[in-house]
């Protein structure tokens, strides 16, 4: 091998590993933010649930809230619902671990709905039972924002006795036509 061909194959070399080391170093800076928001995403719906759960004053979550629940028809859904968690639940007691849903990252470039969007599960004991929130936070702007809020709880899914004594009619009519 010339001396030529050994400082081309030396400079080829050199380049590989220093291309190399940059997309590992970039790939192991991309992985460690996409931690961080992870974690700042799983403490911001920590915070936005303790602290709007404690009273459910739909202003205390508008803080939180992205646009869609600040306009009048969105405040007004949210006040409601939220006298229906306080009657049939009470005050949060205590939150468990915000736990992240399995393939949960979305990202959407539209205008309306543009952002990097992540889904959480918590689990939360109230004064009058448990319930579990499902949370989707929008990221896109300074601060992450809650793009929807859902709480499930035997408690909120309470019947009516006429509600109750008609899906037992409906269970007997299916019933009776099964044995036929």
């Amino acid at each position: 091998m010339s001396k030529k061909t050994g400082i081309i194959f030396a400079v080829v070399i050199s380049v590989l590993l220093l291309c190399c080391g940059g997309v590992f170093f970039m790939t192991r800076s991309t992985i460690e933010r996409v931690k961080e928001t992870f974690q700042m995403n799983r403490d911001f719906v920590a915070t936005s649930l303790e602290k709007t759960g404690k009273t459910w004053d739909e202003a205390v979550f508008a803080e939180f809230a992205d646009v869609a629940f600040l306009t009048p028809a969105g405040r007004d859904g949210t006040k409601k619902r939220f006298a229906i968690f306080k009657q049939k639940l009470g005050t949060l007691k205590s939150l468990g671990k915000v736990t992240d849903v399995p393939q949960s990252i979305v990202t959407k470039s539209g205008e309306k709905d543009r952002g990097f969007y992540l889904s959480f599960t918590v689990d939360a004991e109230f004064e009058k039972g448990k319930g579990k929130f499902e949370v989707t936070v929008r990221n896109d702007g300074p601060k992450p924002k809650i793009f929807s809020i859902a709480l499930k709880s035997n408690e909120l899914m309470e019947m009516s006795d006429s509600g109750l004594n008609d899906a037992t009619d409906r269970l007997k009519k299916v019933t009776e036509g099964t044995k036929k």
